[in-house]
C-alpha cells in the first residue's frame, strides 16, 4: 500500500461521519422548524392567513425574491408573447400565492384543522358535472391527475373528507422524519399513500376496489418519461397515469384548484379521459399523456399566478436539445 495511504483513508472516513453528522444535525433542525411553524401558524383562521401571506409574499418578491430568476426564465418559456414588464408585474401575486400555499399546508398538519373546518375553506359546490357522484353511484374508479397548481393537498384531502377513498402516489423526501410528519397530516383526513418507488400492485388494488388513484402529473420525469409538448416545450412527463389507464381501461380526470379572494378554494374537474383499449400501447400512452398535460396548461392560462413555477419544470432535455 502507498506510503499515506492508510492516513487517506482515515481522513474519508472522518470525512463521511462529519457529513452524515451535519445531515442528521440538518434533518432535526428541519423536524424542529415544521413542528414550530406548525404550532405558530397551522390555528390561524382564513382571514389572518391570507392578510400574511400578502405580507409574506410581498417581502419575498421584492426584498427576497426566492428563485426569482429560474421563475422568469419559465414564464418567458410559457408566455412569449408577454413582456418583461407584465411577467415582472406577475410576481407580487405570484409570491402571494407562495406563502398562502404554503401557510394553507401548515393549517392542514395543525389539529385544529377538523373536516368540517376543512369543508368550509372549500367554495363548493366541487364543479365537476355530476362526476364524482355518478362515479360513486356506479363504483367506478378512476385516475385524479393534478398538477401544482392552486392547492393540490386540499383537493385529495377533502375528496376523501367527502367520502371518495384517494390513493396518492407521492415522492418520499430525503428526510424521512418530515416525511413521516407529511405522510401523518394526509392519512388524517382519510388520503392513502403509495410510494413512488414501490410497486404498482396497490394501485391495481385500489382500482380494481373501485377507488381513485390520485397522481400529480407535472414533475420532471428525468430520462423515464416521455417528452410531451407543454406551452409548446417538450416536457419530460411521467407515463404512470397513462399506463394505468390504459392496462385497466379506467379514465383520467383532470382535477385542480383556484384560491378566489377571500382565501377559499374552488375545485373543478374536466371530462374524463377515456382510453382506447383497441389502440396500440405506446401511443395510447402517449395521446392520455399529451392530453392530460394540455388540460393542466389550459388551467394555468387560467391563473397563471397560481402555478409553482419555482419547481424547474423543463429541468430534463430531449439529447441534443437544450432551452
Amino acid at each position: 500500500m502507498p506510503d499515506g495511504a492508510d492516513e487517506n483513508i482515515g481522513l474519508s472516513k472522518n470525512k463521511k461521519k462529519r457529513r452524515k453528522g451535519s445531515r442528521k444535525l440538518a434533518h432535526a433542525v428541519e423536524v424542529w422548524a415544521l413542528r414550530g411553524a406548525v404550532a405558530a401558524f397551522g390555528s390561524l383562521g382564513r382571514k389572518t392567513r391570507m392578510r400574511l401571506a400578502r405580507v409574506m409574499g410581498t417581502v419575498f418578491s421584492r426584498i427576497i425574491p426566492f428563485r426569482r430568476g429560474l421563475v422568469l426564465e419559465q414564464l418567458a418559456l410559457a408566455f412569449p408573447g408577454w413582456s418583461e414588464a407584465k411577467r415582472k408585474a406577475l410576481l407580487p401575486e405570484l409570491y402571494i400565492h407562495l406563502a398562502a400555499f404554503g401557510l394553507e399546508t401548515l393549517a392542514l398538519a395543525s389539529r385544529a384543522m377538523t373536516k368540517e373546518r376543512l369543508i368550509g375553506e372549500i367554495e363548493g359546490p366541487v364543479q365537476d358535472g355530476g362526476w364524482v357522484e355518478k362515479s360513486r353511484r356506479e363504483n367506478q374508479p378512476w385516475i385524479l391527475v393534478t398538477g401544482h397548481i392552486g392547492n393540490w393537498e386540499w383537493v385529495g384531502s377533502y375528496l376523501c373528507t367527502m367520502g371518495t377513498p384517494i390513493l396518492a402516489v407521492v415522492k418520499p423526501m430525503h428526510n424521512s422524519r418530515v416525511d413521516e410528519m407529511v405522510v401523518a397530516y394526509r392519512e388524517r383526513f382519510g388520503v392513502g399513500i403509495t410510494r413512488t418507488d414501490q410497486s404498482s400492485r396497490s394501485l391495481v388494488k385500489q382500482i380494481r376496489s373501485g377507488g381513485v388513484v390520485g397522481i400529480i402529473g407535472d414533475q420532471d420525469a428525468g430520462r423515464r418519461g416521455i417528452f410531451v409538448p407543454f406551452f409548446d416545450h417538450p416536457a419530460s412527463t411521467a407515463q404512470g397515469a397513462a399506463w394505468l389507464s390504459y392496462r385497466l381501461n379506467v379514465p383520467i380526470v383532470p382535477v385542480w384548484t383556484t384560491r378566489a379572494a377571500d382565501g377559499r378554494h374552488r375545485i373543478k374537474m374536466s371530462e374524463p379521459i377515456w382510453p382506447d383499449p383497441n389502440a396500440e400501447k405506446d401511443a395510447e400512452i402517449l395521446r392520455l399523456t399529451v392530453r392530460h398535460t394540455q388540460w393542466l396548461e389550459d388551467a394555468i392560462r387560467q391563473t397563471p399566478a397560481q402555478y409553482f413555477w419555482v419547481h424547474r419544470r423543463w429541468k430534463t432535455r430531449p439529447k441534443k436539445e437544450k432551452i
